[in-house]
């Protein structure tokens, strides 16, 4: 052993770890360690020293040296829950949320009352898309300590998550009850209210937050949100911009050179506009419509797209290059994402530029898809009945087995999806007069090349109602009680496509009133969809 790790006790042992608490307490988190560290070289064991190194770790954000601190204490201290919640803390930090929660558990079996750590396992069961079990682990936080703030808050989170948002709007304001000052709260509650469409008391809680927490973009990007729902444009998409600034966009956000054209009436002539997709394929496909308008302003339209949309958006009007996204970027003077361009140009209801069909299949691809379908017999319906799976609590799709309900054996239909999920596969199996291609489907292009030679597009919100209504198909859209913003509330048409005919859920989760559109209307035959 060297003289500088001679053994550590006594005065000196203590006096090194005062000294750390100071110099955390001072900002001085290095130092700190470096004391802990010296009590350590000279006793391995000291479980204090371990804690108060795993402590001051985790404040300065070094979370895995602070996990494995923790991890010793725990180790030396097996019967100490609160050692147990520590670990499984740290654990919940670095995303090994499974560990993490192995370590609540035993914390818990030490003792089953401690709140904190069922209010934590809570989170680690949500963030795991166990919302049932978190719920539980709420509730008995909630049964020990009835105002636990967090606890309430997580299980308005946990109910809203397993679409019982009436009950999370409730357990939302129990929390405000014991604390109204905070804002994520009021946003929560808010988001709540809005899925059950009470939109005025939604605005409420948005506004409340606002003054909470003036500089937060969340509030501002939710009722940016509730208000393109509710069809006050002129107000949502300044508000919209909001989305910039919240956590989520992060994956997203550019750092373009150049300004961001925001329609100013500077002459665009001899400029180079990139305009950039930002989120999911609807979208890219709902706003490419503004494309051709930068370009009748002058510019020379650059496109920037997720790479399976590339062959479609070729079709564009006024479009000079189209590019798939990661790909190199040519010389641009001005950008301008996608979502932003209503903005740009000061659309409202009543302005939104409508003429379709703005997209069209190869023409190459629609030949041999018209080999394929040779022998398909007329009328052809395609079906789209699922969304991406990436959406938690997916309220926007509906099991084929339901859908197949609405679908009178006669037609020719053909499935839109280019995945199926396992819990549909027997239902598709079940009807082979469902022709299933997905294995054909190799981007938007050979989609759209499908879509072109059916007669109807039968489908739930979803890229390929965005695509068949892009193309002027007929489209019955069947939409969620609260639909997403674009499909606006109360009205069966929709300003942005003119031929799509809604179909609305009654009540969350009831899609019966939707089903017996679509029966009749099939049963009644083509054409059908434009009728409101």
């Amino acid at each position: 052993m060297s003289r500088g790790d001679a053994v550590v006790s006594g005065p000196v042992r203590d006096r090194l770890l005062a000294q750390a608490v100071r110099l955390q307490r001072q900002g001085d988190a290095a130092a700190a360690v470096i004391a802990c560290r010296k009590v350590l070289r000279g006793a391995p064991g000291d479980v204090d020293a371990w804690q108060l190194l795993a402590w001051i770790e985790v404040q300065r954000g070094n979370i895995a040296a602070g996990l494995e601190a923790f991890e010793k204490v725990a180790a030396a201290r097996p019967r100490d829950a609160a050692a147990h919640t520590n670990v499984g803390n740290a654990l919940l930090e670095v995303q090994r949320s499974e560990d993490a929660l192995r370590s609540y558990d035993r914390a818990l079996a030490l003792d089953p009352v401690h709140t904190r750590t069922l209010y934590n396992r809570g989170v680690c069961l949500g963030g795991l898309g166990r919302h049932a079990e978190a719920l539980a682990s709420y509730e008995r936080a909630l049964a020990v300590e009835p105002r636990h703030v967090d606890a309430l808050y997580g299980r308005g989170n946990a109910l809203a998550s397993l679409g019982r948002h009436g009950d999370a709007a409730i357990a939302f304001e129990r929390a405000l009850a014991v604390d109204s000052g905070r804002a994520d709260i009021w946003i929560n509650r808010g988001n709540s209210l809005q899925e059950i469409c009470r939109l005025d008391e939604a605005l409420a809680c948005y506004a409340r937050a606002r003054i909470l927490e003036p500089s937060s973009p969340d509030a501002a990007f939710h009722e940016a949100l509730l208000r393109l729902l509710a069809g006050d444009y002129e107000k949502g998409w300044p508000l919209y911009e909001a989305r910039w600034r919240t956590a989520a966009a992060a994956r997203v956000r550019r750092d373009l050179p150049g300004s961001q054209w925001r329609g100013e009436k500077s002459d665009l002539r001899g400029k180079t506009v990139l305009l950039h997709a930002e989120q999911g394929f609807g979208d890219t496909i709902q706003f490419c419509r503004y494309a051709p308008l930068v370009a009748q302003a002058g510019a020379t339209v650059i496109l920037e797209v997720q790479p399976a949309l590339q062959t479609l958006m070729r079709s564009l009007a006024g479009v000079e290059t189209v590019i798939a996204r990661g790909g190199s970027l040519p010389r641009f003077d001005l950008h301008c994402p996608l979502l932003s361009l209503p903005l740009a140009f000061g659309t409202t209801v009543s302005t939104i530029p409508s003429v379709v069909p703005y997209l069209r299949a190869p023409a190459d691809r629609v030949a041999q898809w018209q080999e394929r379908l040779h022998g398909v017999s007329r009328p052809r319906i395609g079906v789209a009945w699922a969304g991406s799976g990436a959406f938690e609590n997916d309220q926007r799709s509906i099991a084929l087995a339901t859908l197949t309900t609405a679908l009178p054996v006669g037609p020719a239909y053909v499935s839109l999806q280019k995945e199926v999920r396992d819990s549909d596969g027997a239902a598709l199996l079940a009807r082979p007069d469902i022709a299933d291609f997905r294995t054909g489907l190799t981007d938007f292009a050979d989609t759209a090349a499908l879509v072109e030679l059916l007669d109807l597009v039968v489908t739930v919100d979803t890229a390929v109602a965005h695509l068949a209504a892009a193309m002027g198909k007929p489209v019955l859209l069947l939409a969620a009680y609260n639909p997403t913003w674009r499909w606006l509330l109360g009205r069966g048409d929709s300003p942005w496509y003119p031929t799509v005919r809604l179909l609305r859920q009654t009540a969350i989760g009831d899609w019966s009133a939707g089903l017996s559109v679509v029966r009749e209307a099939i049963s009644a035959g083509l054409p059908f969809a434009q009728k409101n």
